[in-house]
């Protein structure tokens, strides 16, 4: 019998499949090699002929999609494979003449940021300083979820950080995003709530690693001078501290802007209602 696959091709395509000599068929374990072409890459590992391949991700239609290989698995699973393909090298398609389909896109691509190693995962957040709003201030932060449908993204921060405090006197604020793989930028202008020892905050310290929980446990608040740099942890522990805070941006505008080496684009997004209502701009 021959490989499962002799090719992988979908669209414009995606994979060339090399079959490995002495491969028998669907009995033969040994991996089938498959050669990128068009900008695309492999993010896992595709046996020759085994329902338990675990499949390859393509740009498509809607920028970043699941399509070609794939044989079993859930919904999980392929939104893992999905997210990887994102946080490894991969460009995103933003290639497009409809306002619609770039804010599909939009929320597609944020959707996805929340992977380690993606660019997107780490917006920085600009605050206003003061009531009067002359001085700003602004830091790197870790997108922690996005709710596209909902127009909101969540981070999550110390109580005690000059942020908060500038957010709960202020709730407006920018993020800004740029991924230096295809030169695109998104500014999304929002406004504010903190969550502090809620319903909602506690749902969310539920899905903080343990590792990272030592992170909202500091002697001293953030910011504040130390003798030494390890002074001032307390250690982990399950239960909600009371310095733990999440920051949850309602989304008003989305600025997009494209470097595209073949003319540059840029859109501004304005949420109206449940929709995002776009207009075209010069960049």
């Amino acid at each position: 019998m021959s490989l499962r696959w002799s090719s992988v091709s979908f669209g414009d395509g995606c994979y060339n499949q090399v079959a490995p000599s002495g491969a028998t068929g669907a009995s033969d374990r040994t991996s089938a090699r498959l050669v990128p072409r068009r900008g695309y890459k492999k993010v896992c590992r595709q046996d020759a002929g085994g329902p338990k391949a675990d499949g390859f991700a393509q740009r498509s239609d809607m920028g970043c999609r699941w399509t070609a290989g794939y044989v079993g698995g859930n919904q999980s699973r392929r939104d893992r494979i999905r997210a990887t393909w994102c946080a490894h090298g991969m460009s995103f398609d933003w290639k497009t003449e409809s306002l619609p389909t770039l804010a599909e896109r939009l929320w597609a691509r944020l959707q996805v940021a929340c992977t380690p190693g993606d660019p997107w995962r780490l917006p920085v957040l600009a605050t206003v300083c003061d009531p009067g709003g002359a001085s700003p201030d602004a830091r790197v932060v870790v997108l922690r979820s996005v709710d596209g449908d909902d127009g909101r993204i969540l981070a999550f921060s110390d109580s005690r950080a000059p942020k908060v405090g500038q957010l709960r006197k202020n709730g407006a604020a920018v993020w800004v995003f740029y991924d230096p793989r295809d030169s695109a930028q998104l500014r999304l202008r929002s406004e504010v709530v903190i969550h502090e020892g809620d319903g909602f905050a506690r749902s969310a310290w539920e899905g903080v690693p343990s590792g990272n929980r030592q992170n909202y446990r500091t002697v001293r608040p953030p910011g504040g001078p130390i003798e030494s740099p390890d002074l001032g942890w307390e250690g982990s522990s399950p239960e909600l501290p009371a310095n733990f805070a999440v920051i949850e941006a309602r989304i008003l505008e989305a600025d997009w802007l494209w470097l595209n080496p073949e003319g540059h684009r840029r859109a501004r997004f304005i949420r109206v209602g449940t929709k995002w209502v776009g207009s075209w701009l010069t960049p």
